[in-house]
């Protein structure tokens, strides 16, 4: 749930920022192509959980979370290359190009995304696994406060709509990995202790 929210704080950011028929008509297209990059890192929750016991599973995970996520990162570089972004956005979507220019943008300066993603899913599910879901449920309420605070500062500020979002989702996300991290740290204290 709180994760669903943040995309319409976002669009009632961008509403009230300047351009607001392009750049929300702009952001849904940066937002998914970042999403469908971000598949596999969000995946790695779940298999986090499942080798949450096992050491060697752990150490082969934290291996291919760092892969993962440094490849999708690789492939955000790759899509914001105007002619690899207008495959999709011109020829699928039939994006006028400078609406392409505006959600190339947002992929570009959230292309370690990917990985910040990949780092926070596999923490995530280290914590889901030794029972720790307060740790997680608080990382995700931060990351919307750090959201929200990014967006309402932009607002203020008046920034450019596709800077405001693209730095209030890079922040987010890695505000959460951070807490996540610490999080990871404070329970294998606790557990060794």
């Amino acid at each position: 749930l709180l994760t669903l929210v943040a995309h319409p704080l976002t669009s009632a950011a961008l509403a009230r920022l300047e351009h607001p028929t392009e750049t929300l008509a702009a952001w849904p297209v940066a937002y998914m192509v970042l999403l469908v990059i971000r598949g596999g890192p969000l995946a790695l929750q779940e298999i986090s959980v499942a080798v949450g016991e096992d050491p060697i599973g752990r150490r082969v995970l934290s291996r291919f979370t760092w892969l993962i996520g440094i490849g999708c990162s690789f492939v955000a570089v790759c899509a914001y290359i105007p002619q690899v972004f207008a495959v999709y956005a011109d020829g699928v979507l039939h994006l006028p190009v400078h609406l392409q220019s505006m959600a190339r943008q947002v992929v570009g300066l959230c292309f370690l995304l990917p990985l910040v993603t990949a780092l926070g899913s596999t923490l995530r599910g280290e914590l889901v696994a030794n029972g720790s879901t307060k740790t997680v449920y608080r990382s995700m309420a931060i990351s919307l406060t750090v959201l929200g605070v990014a967006l309402v500062l932009g607002v203020l500020l008046r920034l450019p709509g596709m800077l405001v979002a693209s730095g209030a989702m890079m922040a987010s996300a890695l505000v959460e990995y951070l807490y996540l991290a610490h999080g990871v740290k404070r329970v294998g204290r606790s557990t060794q202790g």
